[in-house]
């Protein structure tokens, strides 16, 4: 698939789920935030810090009657998660644009620059 096409697909999800038991803050995650995809991921590494009520749902590591039930929830209550606040949240922390500027501050702050 082209990155269009990828990206096209990504948005007709109705969920992403990260079931794994190491990650930090994968770069899916964001990618399915600024597609509009809610999310389903354990709850690992910094992925609390991103994932709200309104994005998705944390699970226990290895708690597969836990990500069952998260994605029946999911798919019955899709109305519980704002598509339009994940994807301008995703753009306001994640965007080439925004981090270049968080770069930017920080090599001027440093005096790299």
């Amino acid at each position: 698939m082209t990155g269009a096409e990828l990206s096209r697909k990504m948005r007709e999800a109705y969920i992403f789920v990260m079931f794994s038991n190491y990650e930090n803050l994968p770069c899916t995650i964001v990618e399915s935030l600024a597609s509009g995809v809610p999310v389903i991921s354990t709850n690992v590494g910094g992925i609390s810090e991103y994932i709200t009520p309104e994005f998705g749902l944390l699970i226990q590591p290895r708690d597969e009657a836990g990500l069952k039930n998260a994605l029946i929830f999911a798919l019955d209550h899709p109305e519980k998660f704002d598509k339009i606040k994940m994807r301008n949240f995703a753009i306001k922390n994640f965007s080439m644009e925004e981090s270049g500027k968080l770069f930017n501050e920080i090599y001027l702050k440093s005096g790299m620059l």
